[in-house]
């Protein structure tokens, strides 16, 4: 039951991480960046559950890449205001 849980959960994420890359060609917000690490986080928690560590590992690699990505923009936006 769980396992029918956590695929619909994947599922789901991946979806919603297709439609964050369509919004993200328009829009940067920080709100948007935080969503999608949510996003990351809930498909590479369901990755290792399933025991695809490989996959894990990419998915975190990905995550760090939006963590360095939005920690640059938001220390520019600080520097200019």
């Amino acid at each position: 039951m769980l396992s029918g849980r956590l695929e619909k959960a994947l599922k789901y994420a991946d979806k919603a991480q297709a439609q964050i890359e369509q919004i993200k060609n328009m829009d940067h917000s920080p709100f948007l960046m935080a969503v999608e690490m949510l996003f990351y986080e809930c498909r590479i928690q369901s990755h290792l559950i399933f025991g695809n560590k490989s996959i894990a590992i990419k998915e975190v690699s990905l995550f760090i890449s939006i963590l360095k990505y939005f920690s640059l923009n938001n220390q520019s936006i600080r520097s200019i205001h």
